[in-house]
């Protein structure tokens, strides 16, 4: 049954300590687009070289605010960005308004509609920087993830030629690992493998989409649906509804 919010704090402890308990495998997923690698390269060797540090300082260092601090210092070096950037920011200009689309909608004056127009291509320049670094970071963090639990690791799945799934056993140092973090956002990009799931052997249990903020729990009957209640669990659905029913009421919903 679909959980309605990010589940946390005492709650994701409960419900993870349950499930584990339940499970004897857990799955994640990582994102196998290598990120465009080169691209990522080439603006963290700018950075790197330019800020007089590493790699690892970057991933050490990084937060939101320091994000955004190197997004606003590098926002200008056109060395950072590649050859498929500046052609998509070309593009993208044309998508901008012009000055009398800005003053219809605005109201603004030149001065304003020129800052307009820094900011449009200013923002974009700051994501695409944000954006290799977060790849930097995610990559770091999955290689550090595949090398800790290469023992429990059970077989790998290609979902698609971009998300590559990981089975694992269920061992005391995984178990550490997921009660370690405090809220199922934890596992997303870029500081975490992605979108767990647990089953005991074949039957999956729990499942996730994180970024989508998708979260489905099997119940089994109406008197473990109100355990999950009493954990501070809310469902979308105000009462028990059996697995098939529940999948023909979400069918019958989106006729």
């Amino acid at each position: 049954m679909l959980l309605k919010e990010n589940i946390k704090g005492k709650t994701y402890k409960k419900l993870m300590e349950y499930l584990i308990s339940k499970c004897n495998i857990v799955s994640v997923v990582s994102n196998n687009k290598g990120y465009y690698t080169e691209q990522v390269n080439q603006t963290i060797k700018v950075i790197t070289s330019t800020e007089m540090c590493s790699k690892e300082d970057i991933i050490n260092n990084y937060s939101d605010e320091y994000l955004e601090k190197i997004a606003e210092r590098y926002k200008n070096n056109d060395k950072v960005f590649s050859e498929e950037y500046f052609d998509f920011e070309k593009n993208s200009l044309k998508y901008m308004m012009t000055y009398n689309e800005y003053k219809k909608n605005k109201r603004g004056n030149s001065d304003s509609y020129e800052e307009y127009c820094d900011t449009y291509v200013y923002d974009k320049r700051k994501n695409y920087i944000k954006s290799q670094v977060n790849y930097l970071v995610y990559n770091y963090n999955i290689s550090k993830w595949l090398d800790k639990f290469k023992e429990e690791l059970i077989e790998v799945k290609k979902i698609t030629p971009y998300y590559i799934e990981y089975y694992y056993k269920i061992s005391e140092n995984l178990k550490q690992s997921i009660l370690d973090k405090s809220s199922l956002c934890d596992w997303d990009f870029p500081l975490s493998i992605q979108d767990i799931a647990f089953y005991n052997n074949n039957n999956c249990l729990f499942c996730s989409e994180i970024h989508e903020k998708i979260y489905d729990l099997f119940c089994k009957d109406e008197e473990e649906y109100e355990n999950f209640k009493l954990m501070g669990l809310k469902f979308f659905v105000n009462e028990y509804v059996p697995e098939d029913g529940f999948l023909k009421m979400v069918k019958k919903l989106h006729l």
